[in-house]
């Protein structure tokens, strides 16, 4: 489990993939998508055991103001929202994505994807 300020127990963090810095152009493409309030018992539901992102007391530990959304959930979001729009009419085209985690998801939060091509 990762909770901000614990020991990383002599691990640092290492970013695999290069990514390509944000174009100053204006985006090709912007939306907002909601989380539902209730997504993270979902997650739950479907085996995640992470303690901060459904116990206030344990994400309170962390420094979270309350539970926060599974990583994964929000990269599911934003993955569907780029799936329908850039390849709608062939799914098959959508090979790979990667992603950088830059902040706190919370469940019911608007995600505003905005993209380049």
């Amino acid at each position: 489990m990762f909770v901000r300020g614990l020991p990383s127990f002599g691990h640092k963090g290492t970013i695999f993939n290069k990514f390509p810095k944000i174009p100053t152009r204006e985006h090709d493409f912007i939306t907002e998508t909601t989380t539902d309030p209730n997504q993270a018992f979902l997650y739950r539901l479907s085996g995640d055991d992470n303690a901060h992102n459904i116990d206030p007391d344990m994400s309170s530990l962390g420094g979270f103001k309350r539970p926060i959304l599974h990583g994964m959930c929000s990269f599911g979001f934003t993955t569907r929202v780029l799936q329908q729009h850039f390849f709608k009419d062939n799914v098959n085209l959508m090979e790979n994505a990667n992603v950088r985690f830059t902040s706190i998801v919370y469940p019911g939060d608007t995600l505003v994807v905005k993209a380049w091509k």
